[in-house]
């Protein structure tokens, strides 16, 4: 994560994920607002109504929730079912627009009640079609913290 206001530039381990807020490196298609199912789903209803389909399921053990936009075909929100030892993710998905022949949502809202985290993310601009590595070079100055 790239702080621009402090300067600081923070990088941690898939492991770091998993130990601080429970979820793999598995999950990051669910911040592009991507369906990721396993066989154990079940609908909350039959068939969309006004556009939107709801599905229950456990994705590596963890229960979510999820609205999906069935015209679009992509999350509308997706939450963390509430455990009792731990209040759940919730994520939200607005202004998807389409690049090159993908569809990406423009804003996403991360909340995490437990850990008191809110983060907004804006997409300005995605260039697509991609071939190559996604890298990540900070600019002058920028203090690197080790996430462990």
């Amino acid at each position: 994560m790239n702080d621009r206001i402090n300067k600081k530039l923070y990088s941690g381990t898939s492991g770091y994920l998993v130990k601080k807020y429970g979820f793999s490196q598995s999950f990051l298609p669910l911040i592009f607002g991507d369906i990721i199912l396993e066989k154990r789903c079940k609908t909350g209803q039959e068939k969309c109504v006004d556009e939107r389909l709801t599905v229950d399921c456990q994705l590596k053990g963890i229960p979510l929730s999820y609205i999906i936009d069935c015209k679009r075909k992509k999350v509308m929100t997706v939450d963390q079912i509430n455990g009792i030892d731990r209040d759940g993710l919730s994520i939200r998905f607005e202004k998807y627009f389409i690049s090159g022949n993908i569809i990406i949502p423009r804003i996403i809202e991360l909340n995490d009640i437990n850990y008191g985290i809110s983060l907004r993310i804006k997409i300005l601009k995605v260039e697509s079609p991609w071939n190559g590595n996604i890298s990540f070079i900070p600019g002058k100055g920028y203090e690197l913290i080790e996430l462990q």
